[in-house]
Formats: C-alpha cells, structure tokens, sequence
C-alpha cells in the first residue's frame, strides 16, 4: 500500500510567492455541505494538554474538524505533582495545589472548547458532553473511555505509538487494543503491530503530515560549510548518542562540519553536546523552521517512534533528511528527498552526512526539492479528510477500506 506522501504534488493549492518551494497561501475553508446539514459532536480525551507531538497532532485535527464546522471538544487532565514542583508552582505565583495544568499547550492555538480536569483521575459520564464520537488518545484513557455512557458517542482510539515501548505497563497497553474501540492509527507499521498482539475490529490508518503554514523555506543552496542538526532529547528512545556520535566520526574527514540542536531540556550530564553546538532550548515555531532551514541535514536517529513529526518538518523546510527506520522514516525517506540509515549504526550515519554535504551543488538541490516536495504531497486538510471518514465510519459501525483500495494509502 502506497503512503499518502507519495501522492502527485499537484495537489497544492496555490502559492505565497512565486518560488515553488515557499509556502502554501493560507485559505479560508468554507466548510462542507454535509458538515453543515449534519455537523457532528465530537470529544477527544487527553491525559494532559501540553506541548508534546502527540497533542499537537490531536489539536491540529481538532482545528480542522473546527474549520469544517463540527463541534469539537478536548478533554484533559491535570498532572500530579511532587514537592519540587510545588515549591517552583509557589514561586511562580500558581499555589501549592497537588495538581498542576502545563501553562501552554498546542489545545490553546485552537477555537476548540477545552475541559482541564481538576487532577489526573479517569475521566468520568460527568466530564464528557453529549456526542456522537468520544476519540481516546492514550493508552491510559482508552479504557475510561470505553467504560462512558452511550450518550457520549461512539467510541474510537486514535493510537500514535506502540506505548509499551514508552511505560512500564507494556501487558495494559495491549490490553487496550483489544477493547471494544474503532482503532485509528498514524502509521502503516502500528497496524499489523496491533493485530500481533490480538486487536480486532476496524483499524483505520491517517498518517500525520506537516503543517506548511508553519514550516517552509525559499529556495536554497547547499552551503559552503556545512551544517547538520537533530532534536536533542535525554531519552533513549530519540537516540541523541548516535546523533552525537556520528557528528564525531563525520568530522574526522570534515573538521569544519558545524552542528546545531534544539530540545526541551538544558544540556543532560549523560550525554553532553559536542562543544561549538548551537543549541536552543524550546524554540518557537518560528524559530524551529530557521533551524531546520539552516542546516544541509536533519538528523533523524530515533531508536523507536510513533511518526516522527521533524522528518517532515525539515523536509518542508527544504532540508534532506538523514534517519534510522523508525516510525514513518521508511515510507518518507526512500522518495528521494533523504536516506535511511540502520539502527544503532552511527558509522553509518556519519557516512551518509559525508555523502549528502559532498553532493554537487545540483544534486543536493535536487534533493532539497523532492523532500519539499514530499511533504506538500499530503496536508492536514486531506489527513483530517481520513480521520473524518473514519469518524463517521466509526458512528454508523462502517468497516474501513480495504488497504488494496485506490483511496487508501
């Protein structure tokens, strides 16, 4: 089954300017006349709204559902805290409650009614309104949300990650997937994952895209000395030492290969950044598309991953991408616009950076614009298309296409 990103990019819509590569005009979205004559209600279930990729996926789909005129409404809990995080909530003027709401989140950029629960118990009949659709969004949510009335909607799962990987409840995460719950996923590898660990029932697959409003660059050339640039995170799972360590083994052959990073936390002592690093710590939108435009690489070296949201974000910045088979890397990397490299491998890493820095000036823009390219092939509007389908399929207990169908990716 082909991926949506693979799609012809005829399908844009029209331009800012007219360099091919600059971002898509913004459009004002009438919404459809079936959303009009039969709007639906619908409820999705947070643990908690933050900044996190996962809640920027489910607010993006929340505005586009918005944008088409059905009534949307998010759900979250509040995160329990310990004394440390008291102290710091005193100092900052927000009490010595034991619960604490992330002051931003990606919910609070939407016109979508958001409830914050007073703590992080399961959600209850009291918390959800009426509706025809209650999506769960977290392992942990799905079983609270299979357990609502009727009258809060049909149930669905909107799974973004094999979560085992991610907790310690590795048995109740399966557990969930074998509910009573219409499965939605956001990539083509969660699905037979799912089914090994005895899922049944509808799986529908909408991948995530990137939003290029936010994320874009003009046309660019590859650049006299050199840049690559990752996500810097503490977590294992991102694989911030392979990434560090391939820089390492790069510049032995280019001493002048400069290195950029941004992430969410200050330097961790376990895995210090290579000294000259330009690191920024939780960057704007604004500024995380200059990064990505800066470099001639993004480095993509995650070990496990739902997506991998930056893959197409540097894309649609014109930046080719260099990354490990994790998430949705092998159905974007292979078209052209970046390189898969094994897992754990930082030699090989490293010599995919020499290879994409030493490409001729017209290869390396022919690659910057197939990874442009790419990630215009597919937008928000039409995944949230996908998840709408699956939405109404889900209310009238309709089976998803068949993945040899022409409409499925």
């Amino acid at each position: 089954a082909k991926h949506p990103f693979r799609q012809p990019v005829g399908s844009m819509r029209g331009l800012q300017d007219a360099d091919a590569t600059s971002l898509c005009a913004p459009r004002c979205r009438v919404p459809r006349l079936e959303n009009v004559m039969n709007p639906l209600r619908i409820t999705f279930v947070l643990p908690v709204a933050d900044l996190t990729g996962g809640v920027r996926v489910v607010a993006q789909h929340a505005h586009e559902l918005v944008q088409r005129g059905h009534a949307v409404t998010v759900v979250s809990g509040s995160v329990a805290c310990g004394l440390h995080r008291r102290l710091s909530n005193i100092k900052r003027g927000r009490g010595f409650g034991r619960y604490f709401v992330p002051p931003d989140s990606h919910i609070d950029a939407t016109k979508v009614r958001h409830i914050v629960l007073p703590n992080d118990r399961p959600v209850t009949d009291a918390d959800v309104p009426d509706g025809d659709v209650v999506v769960a969004t977290w392992w942990a949510t799905a079983g609270p949300v299979a357990r609502l009335r009727a009258g809060c909607g049909q149930k669905m799962y909107l799974i973004q990650h094999d979560e085992r990987e991610l907790c310690d409840a590795g048995d109740a995460v399966a557990e969930t997937w074998r509910l009573d719950l219409h499965k939605v996923v956001i990539a083509h590898w969660l699905e037979p994952r799912l089914r090994a660990a005895g899922a049944t029932g509808p799986i529908d697959v909408v991948p995530n895209t990137v939003d290029t409003q936010r994320f874009f660059a003009p046309t660019r050339e590859k650049q006299d000395v050199p840049m690559v640039g990752f996500m810097y995170s503490g977590h294992a799972s991102k694989g911030g030492d392979l990434a560090i360590e391939a820089v390492g083994i790069a510049r032995e052959s280019h001493p002048d290969l400069r290195l950029i990073a941004f992430g969410r936390d200050l330097e961790y002592a376990h895995m210090p950044l290579p000294g000259g690093t330009q690191f920024t710590r939780c960057p704007a939108p604004e500024k995380m598309r200059e990064l990505y435009a800066s470099c001639d690489a993004w480095l993509f070296p995650s070990r496990c991953e739902g997506f991998g949201l930056p893959i197409l974000e540097a894309m649609a910045c014109g930046t080719p991408v260099i990354g490990t088979p994790a998430g949705a890397a092998p159905d974007l990397l292979p078209d052209g616009g970046g390189v898969l490299v094994p897992h754990d491998d930082a030699a090989a890493m490293a010599r995919a950076i020499v290879a994409t820095v030493d490409l001729s000036a017209e290869a390396w823009r022919a690659r910057s614009r197939a990874a442009v390219g790419l990630a215009r092939g597919y937008s928000w509007s039409d995944a949230t298309d996908k998840l709408e389908l699956a939405i109404r399929r889900a209310r009238s207990s309709e089976k998803p296409e068949s993945a040899d169908s022409p409409n499925v990716p």
